[in-house]
């Protein structure tokens, strides 16, 4: 049976079925902006970039370097290392402060964003869903900026003076409070999710290993690779662009989980402007 969303007055009635075959649909009415979601949609078209950020970066990074090096001998060979170097800097996941950077630092703020707009529709564990969408603020605010390696290494310093010899996986220093931080946060939530529907609630817990397992994990183990052997080795260029990739697969998941909670409960959003 084909459902339809709840409809409001003044608003067409859409049926799931053709909003998930068009994508999102905007409607005005008097000072309302009502959207109608298309979670699967959404969901695909934020996948396909993620992959293709993960294209571009294979593309530069190993295949034209290899045709580069290739034809050093032309003549204006200065002037296609110039554009590609230019390239490397924006498209390569091992940096930031480029392209990959700002699109993951705009998937957590539109996570962000979601969160903000359930708060302000739910009527139950209102403060959750209001802390966790200024976490996901913080932590895209974090991402673009880089104040997990500035603020976050000076407390993991000062943690690691207590310590002789730090191993080889805590040499980043930043992994030490955000690690307490992640620990904190998942325990504070764990009632919280598990009281969410059944479907959020294994979407909220894939993300979370997803993410978690990218950002903290692999980066302990890239931290004992570079510490042990060198930044130039093999496991490091494989693990950068992996952990990075992950890490945006995580809150596109996580974006999904937020999207299709709001259509089942609500159907819509609607979003009241002056």
């Amino acid at each position: 049976m084909e459902s339809s969303v709840k409809k409001e007055p003044g608003l067409q009635t859409l049926s799931a079925a053709a909003i998930v075959e068009t994508g999102p649909t905007y409607q005005f009415t008097n000072n309302t902006a009502t959207i109608l979601l298309a979670p699967q949609r959404v969901t695909q078209w934020l996948v396909l970039s993620t992959l293709f950020l993960l294209v571009c970066h294979v593309f530069i990074v190993h295949v034209a370097d290899d045709l580069l090096y290739r034809v050093k001998s032309w003549p204006h060979y200065a002037g296609y290392r110039a554009f590609y170097d230019a390239l490397y800097q924006q498209f390569s996941l091992a940096l930031d402060g480029n392209i990959p950077t700002y699109f993951s630092s705009l998937l957590l703020a539109m996570a962000a964003l979601l969160l903000y707009l359930i708060y302000k529709h739910e009527q139950q564990m209102k403060t959750h869903w209001l802390l966790l969408s200024f976490l996901f603020l913080f932590l895209s605010i974090d991402e673009s900026t880089q104040l997990h390696e500035n603020f976050g290494g000076l407390v993991g310093n000062k943690v690691n003076t207590y310590i002789k010899e730090p191993p080889a996986f805590l040499q980043w220093a930043w992994m030490v409070p955000y690690s307490a931080l992640t620990l904190a946060v998942g325990l504070y939530y764990l009632k919280f999710i598990w009281k969410l529907p059944a479907k959020t609630k294994k979407l909220f817990f894939l993300s979370g290993f997803v993410y978690v397992f990218a950002a903290l994990f692999l980066e302990f183990f890239e931290s004992h690779i570079q510490v042990t052997y060198g930044s130039g080795t093999l496991a490091n260029a494989i693990l950068y662009p992996v952990e990075e990739v992950l890490e945006m697969l995580g809150v596109v998941i996580f974006i999904y989980a937020l999207l299709d909670y709001i259509k089942t409960h609500y159907g819509h959003l609607q979003i009241e402007t002056i």
